[in-house]
């Protein structure tokens, strides 16, 4: 390019009309080599925007669909986790009624076998075992102070019926 600068420069002739001088040959391609490969680099560089351009474009599509989809995910999740608990709850409340179920007919069971006849017929028919005779029959006697003796509250209470104020009759009395 060097060169032809050169040639360019120091060959060119000055006119003094109106009129346009005509180009050298030599000028005219070197000229039009240089408006050819000016438009190749613009064409170049247009094509690098383009594809820079479409490169973007393609990764913000995919970043779009990353979201999507993460929001996607975000949402399944809680529900998901609601399912299950809501399944759990479900196993759990059957359980429950199960063995409520099973509790009302062992308290059931329990009160037959707490019957005191029930008692008796299953002791004499299962186990084999008869009234006691009269010479088997032993009395114990219980002390007033044993631990089996309920103490009854009504012997304790002290009455003053005869005396006008009652409350106050515990202040005049030694204890």
């Amino acid at each position: 390019m060097a060169k032809y600068d050169n040639h360019i420069k120091t060959s060119y002739y000055y006119s003094a009309g109106s009129e346009a001088y005509d180009i050298s040959p030599l000028r005219r391609r070197i000229v039009e080599e240089e408006r050819e490969r000016q438009l190749a680099i613009e064409e170049a560089k247009a094509e690098e925007a383009r594809r820079k351009a479409i490169f973007s474009h393609r990764i913000k599509f995919m970043a779009a669909i990353a979201m999507v989809f993460i929001g996607c995910i975000a949402i399944m999740i809680p529900h998901a986790m609601i399912a299950e608990q809501t399944r759990k709850n479900n196993v759990l409340r059957d359980e429950l009624a199960a063995l409520k179920s099973e509790n009302v007919s062992l308290e059931a069971d329990i009160a037959n076998k707490v019957n005191l006849e029930y008692v008796e017929t299953e002791a004499q028919t299962r186990l084999g075992m008869s009234e006691p005779q009269s010479y088997q029959i032993s009395y114990i006697d219980v002390p007033r102070h044993s631990y089996s003796v309920q103490y009854d509250v009504e012997d304790e209470i002290i009455t003053n019926e005869g005396f006008a104020f009652a409350g106050l009759g515990g202040l005049f009395t030694k204890d």
